[in-house]
């Protein structure tokens, strides 16, 4: 009932180019057997938990944030680094 009421004033999307910009890229990453995935040429570590498993990464304000499904399991800066350690891990 209520959708058919605001239906005539309902506006299309904005173009794509206009939304672009403001969508964060994700990336499916495979968790190796070394507990790390490979990220830009550089491997950052991941709980154990995850080994052989896929993770969905997100790259924002130079940091990864590495998800599984929905739980976020880990935020690496970005680094020139080959192996980037993190010793202390979100759960």
């Amino acid at each position: 009932m209520y959708f058919n009421k605001e239906k005539a004033s309902l506006l299309p999307l904005p173009m794509k180019s206009i939304r672009k910009p403001y969508q964060i890229a994700t990336k499916p990453l495979k968790v190796n057997s070394s507990s790390m995935i490979n990220y830009g040429g550089n491997q950052y570590s991941v709980p154990m938990d995850y080994i052989g498993k896929s993770l969905i990464a997100q790259e924002y304000d130079c940091y990864i944030h590495a998800y599984y499904n929905t739980t976020l399991v880990t935020v690496h800066q970005i680094s020139n680094n080959k192996l980037s350690y993190h010793f202390l891990m979100v759960y």
